[in-house]
């Protein structure tokens, strides 16, 4: 499901999700916030720089950052007082620098 989001409703180059769908889940039209402040779309979370998560009532979450090319899916049964989101940005990090490390 992460993967479809990140490829804006593709799948294997077929259109499973209408663009427009897509278009209007991944846009602050609403003018929406969540209870953190964030950005909130037809359930999805939008961040300024382009990366997207959903959040489950049981604390699972699906982040996507389309620019990176990751996708993280957390299952869990508590938020046990853990910021995800700072959790996801040090991951990418870590994506970034491993990335840049394997392309010397």
């Amino acid at each position: 499901f992460g993967l479809l989001w990140m490829n804006r409703g593709m799948w294997y180059g077929r259109r499973v999700i209408p663009e427009v769908w897509v278009a209007e889940t991944l846009s602050d039209t609403l003018n929406s916030k969540d209870s953190r402040g964030y950005s909130y779309s037809h359930q999805w979370r939008i961040m300024p720089d382009g990366a997207m998560f959903a959040k489950g009532v049981l604390g699972q979450y699906l982040w996507i950052n389309p620019s990176l090319r990751l996708v993280i899916a957390r299952f869990g049964k508590t938020e046990a007082d853990t910021d995800w989101v700072k959790v996801f940005r040090q991951v990418e990090e870590s994506f970034v620098f491993e990335g840049s490390k394997n392309s010397l």
